[in-house]
């Protein structure tokens, strides 16, 4: 749901099989991407969802809800 966005963040998945894979650096979040060697998704730490959109931890409860 949209106003859970910011108590779970969202983890982008690569498609193993694109053919035009995105590049991990342009999304600052989580992701599992596919690691050819061992053929598994590895999880790639990031920025939780109220970093990324530079709120407080605590917001919409917080009432100083921008950094």
């Amino acid at each position: 749901m949209p106003w859970s966005f910011l108590q779970k963040t969202p983890v982008l998945w690569h498609n193993p099989y694109a053919t035009k894979p995105v590049n991990p650096d342009l999304w600052q979040g989580p992701q599992m991407i596919f690691d050819q060697e061992i053929s598994q998704m590895q999880y790639l730490e990031g920025k939780a969802a109220w970093e990324i959109l530079r709120l407080q931890s605590g917001w919409p409860n917080d009432s100083s809800n921008v950094i």
